[in-house]
């Protein structure tokens, strides 16, 4: 690689759409590029916690996420070229199809907008499954969608070496792009999979080896040296790539909320009032998972000290706990354990009752509510802090991109502001629009759909509510967060 370049070379792997193979592809080319003698930063498209921790599984290195709807495009540019930086080549997974933006209807907030705004090279991953050269007027009509594609090749999935014989030759002719291998079908590719995506990386024993397997396979199957070769003379189409970061996004005239306003105006951080180091107790188990290594990364650059805790395991909150923050993850499989740890519930519930400064997301939320029922309705009792008691609703609820509108000054949003969301969800309340208060709720409406509805609880001390947060690109609020924790603690 071109160690000389400003910028460090990089690269996507999407795909015609979600089944295809990215993140099988993505992990194998991370193994081969590892063994190669690479350093190589992995990241990921969109609000996924999923894929990060197999990008981490395979590389040792944390994978970051780039979404240009939650965290604006300066942001995005800014987290690429920080944790790409120092690195020999970067690989971002997308998602979903390569031109599907917000409401399906858009390419805003699409893999093509990444690509689009790093300037960086896309290789599809085509499943051959039931195809065949039909694939090539997919590739065809990818690349004459958008003259600016960045398309620069393609790898065959599911392809048996007596189909690429015959049909590699012919797509690149029909292309006009290199094919760049092939992944023939292998049943240690196959993950299993439950209702909010793949099973964790750390559930599957096995998946170093698997990852193993199926590059000693992509040695002999995929040109790697091909694809280095291609992201090594893509022009540099982004000088201003190497942006400042600063650990928070800044309101941007073309990042327009759900509502098609601006995103709000932008509050100053209190950092004159984070001057100590604050203790934050995080939720970090089988139950609680989805948590943003950058978040981490924000909050100690910011000088807190970040403590894990286990609510399966743990008895009480760690000594000195200033802040806390629970995130979502599979709280529904572990129900039992949860609601059986009274210690736990009660030393939360004790906090809670000190103010301390408190954000609980979807999981964490449930968590911190009346209860959770099982599937067969067998309710389990947890904290009850707040009214609501969690049903499983057999399919997802409100999924999506949304705008979360604060409704009065609290930890997260002052009254008016505006913050980009994610939601995903199989649990829901049985009453959403007559949710018993216990602090005021938060008004939310679907991105790019006139759809809204009022859901969770936020004071000056705390927020609780389904939506996931992308707390490193909200503005200021991870400030209102330490400020807040500095006033009280355990």
């Amino acid at each position: 690689m071109n160690k000389e370049k400003s910028r460090v070379p990089g690269f996507m792997i999407s795909a015609p759409g979600s089944g295809s193979g990215k993140t099988l592809i993505s992990l194998v080319l991370l193994g081969l590029l590892r063994r190669k003698g690479l350093k190589v930063a992995p990241f990921k498209a969109g609000p996924d916690y999923i894929d990060p921790m197999y990008h981490k599984a395979v590389t040792g290195r944390s994978s970051y996420n780039l979404d240009t709807y939650l965290g604006g495009s300066s942001h995005t540019k800014a987290v690429y070229s920080k944790y790409s930086k120092g690195h020999d080549i970067a690989l971002i997974e997308a998602a979903m199809g390569y031109y599907d933006g917000i409401g399906g209807n858009t390419t805003r907030a699409s893999a093509y907008e990444l690509a689009s705004l790093l300037g960086v090279p896309v290789i599809l991953v085509v499943s051959c499954r039931g195809t065949a050269l039909t694939d090539s007027a997919v590739i065809r009509g990818l690349m004459a969608f958008r003259k600016d594609s960045n398309i620069a090749g393609f790898i065959l999935n599911k392809c048996s070496w007596a189909l690429y014989e015959r049909i590699a030759p012919v797509m690149e002719e029909e292309c006009g792009i290199p094919c760049l291998g092939y992944m023939p079908s292998d049943k240690r590719a196959e993950i299993g999979t439950r209702h909010l995506g793949l099973v964790q990386a750390g559930e599957v024993d096995d998946i170093i080896q698997r990852i193993d397997a199926l590059c000693d396979i992509a040695m002999d199957t995929i040109d790697l040296d091909r694809i280095i070769d291609i992201v090594a003379k893509m022009p540099d189409l982004r000088k201003d790539i190497n942006e400042e970061y600063t650990g928070e996004a800044v309101c941007e005239c073309e990042d327009i909320s759900a509502s098609g306003k601006a995103c709000g105006s932008y509050m100053p951080p209190d950092r004159d009032r984070i001057s100590g180091q604050p203790l934050i107790a995080i939720a970090r188990d089988r139950a609680f998972t989805f948590i943003y290594d950058e978040l981490i990364d924000c909050l100690e650059e910011r000088d807190a000290k970040c403590v894990f805790f286990s609510p399966i395991k743990d008895s009480a909150l760690p000594e000195g706990t200033c802040g806390i923050y629970i995130p979502g993850g599979y709280p529904e499989l572990y129900l039992k354990e949860l609601s059986s740890n009274h210690s736990m519930l009660s030393s939360i519930r004790d906090a809670f009752g000190r103010k301390i400064a408190l954000i609980a997301e979807c999981g964490g939320y449930m968590y911190l509510s009346r209860g959770i029922t099982d599937e067969e309705g067998h309710l389990y009792k947890m904290a009850g802090l707040f009214p609501e008691i969690h049903y499983r609703t057999g399919g997802l609820v409100r999924f999506g991109y949304a705008s979360m509108k604060g409704e009065c000054d609290s930890l997260l949003l002052k009254k008016g502001q505006e913050l980009h969301i994610h939601s995903f969800h199989h649990y829901d309340i049985k009453a959403i629009d007559a949710v018993e208060d216990k602090g005021a709720c938060m008004e939310l409406t679907k991105a790019g759909r006139d759809i809204s509805w009022r859901e969770g609880h936020v004071g000056d001390f705390y927020y609780a509510g389904y939506p996931h947060l992308y707390l490193p690109g909200a503005e200021g609020a991870l400030d209102r967060f330490l400020a807040a924790a500095e006033r009280n603690s355990i």
